[in-house]
């Protein structure tokens, strides 16, 4: 009985379809991957900043946050390469892609190289910005090196249509994360164990991608026929959209961490990450973030006083999620114009937490007046758009 029902044939408009060829479709298996692991992937994010949060206490915490912050906003330079990557690899002849490979592997790695020197050089100014330690600050150089690399392998990945194996990595990474953290937490390394812990993770992260890629190669040679020009072209309004929004949502916790108390980023770190579980959107995290805090509040937790803002930053992510999308369709309709001045937004987010910055109230409050004037800006300029076309 099973078996018929799985490759029972339906026929619509002179085509067929059956359970068992729209399972095995890539799109569909792809996307089920891709959804799944997500979901996964922010859950684990989610579990990990809890169980952290909670080892750490608010002052720690809060270097936590601001350095996973730190590097994440660094990361959004490179980001949109990853586009670059999925359009050439997966567009290519399957005889060419081991050259393909090669080209960007070799690649990367100078420029994962050349940024992390970078990064290593200034290290103490960017410590002292945050009032972070000069021995977790010595660690930026080295978590980016390896991240940018496993950027670039996961996007190999996705290229070559191995979402599967892209999802298994990202989880690796995250549950590498939580198990060295607490390891070398427990061992009495404190918030430098839980940073540690995220470059082990990413080592790890990086032998499982290599294995992945295994199969397909790595082979010096020419590649040819590629439009460069145009793929690159592409990538400006992603890679501006993509650092624009990763500002958004990581450049307040950097400022606070300047501007306020160890104790008080943290406190703002706990609320930030409860009102990222709206932007993400999914229930497993709503489901155990709910029970979770009602625990917390009958143990008194030292968080609880940042839960008057729990609102707000909430709205917040609800109209950050809405730019967000707003700015996915018009890249996915080609309209990426009126994309270019997204970063108008995100500077003036930074601006006002700069000159408004006297209270956890005026920070948020001056997120939310960005985020809320983009949407706008995006609203009426696709209004505009549409009423002029039809």
């Amino acid at each position: 009985m099973k078996e018929k029902i799985i490759n029972a044939n339906v026929k619509i408009l002179n085509h067929s379809f059956s359970p068992k060829k729209i399972f095995l479709h890539p799109l569909f298996s792809g996307s089920f991957f891709m959804v799944v692991g997500s979901n996964l992937a922010n859950f684990l994010a989610y579990i990990y900043h809890l169980i952290l949060g909670r080892l750490l206490g608010p002052d720690s915490y809060g270097e936590l946050v601001a350095t996973i912050s730190l590097i994440g906003l660094i990361m959004s330079l490179v980001s949109f390469f990853g586009l670059v990557i999925v359009k050439f690899v997966s567009s290519s002849d399957k005889k060419d892609t081991p050259a393909i490979l090669e080209w960007f592997n070799n690649k990367v790695i100078k420029v994962s190289l050349g940024v992390s020197v970078v990064i290593l050089l200034i290290s103490s100014f960017l410590g002292d910005y945050i009032h972070i330690g000069k021995n977790i600050s010595l660690l930026f150089a080295p978590i980016l090196f390896f991240s940018m690399i496993i950027f670039v392998y996961k996007s190999l990945l996705q290229g070559v249509v191995k979402f599967k194996e892209t999802v298994i990595i990202g989880n690796i990474e995250l549950l590498g994360r939580l198990a060295f953290g607490l390891a070398l937490y427990y061992l009495g390394f404190g918030v430098f164990g839980a940073i540690l812990g995220m470059l082990l993770a990413e080592v790890v992260a990086l032998v499982l991608s290599r294995f992945f890629l295994r199969d397909i190669g790595f082979v010096k040679s020419e590649v040819k026929n590629f439009n460069f020009q145009k793929v690159f072209s592409y990538a400006l309004p992603v890679f501006v959209v993509s650092v624009s929004f990763t500002s958004l949502l990581t450049s307040d916790l950097v400022l606070v961490k300047h501007f306020f108390s160890s104790h008080d980023a943290g406190i703002y770190g706990s609320i930030s990450n409860l009102g990222k579980v709206i932007f993400y959107g999914t229930a497993p995290i709503g489901a155990v973030m709910f029970p979770l805090i009602a625990k917390k509040k009958s143990t008194n937790s030292s968080y609880l006083e940042g839960g008057r803002y729990l609102l707000l930053m909430g709205l917040y992510f609800v109209i950050y999620s809405l730019a967000n999308l707003f700015s996915s369709f018009m890249l996915s309709i080609d309209l990426t114009r009126p994309l270019l001045l997204v970063p108008v937004f995100a500077i003036m987010q930074v601006l006002m937490i700069y000159l408004f910055h006297s209270s956890f109230w005026y920070v948020i409050g001056s997120s939310l007046l960005c985020i809320s004037l983009l949407v706008i800006y995006l609203g009426l300029y696709f209004a505009y758009v549409k009423k002029k076309t039809f």
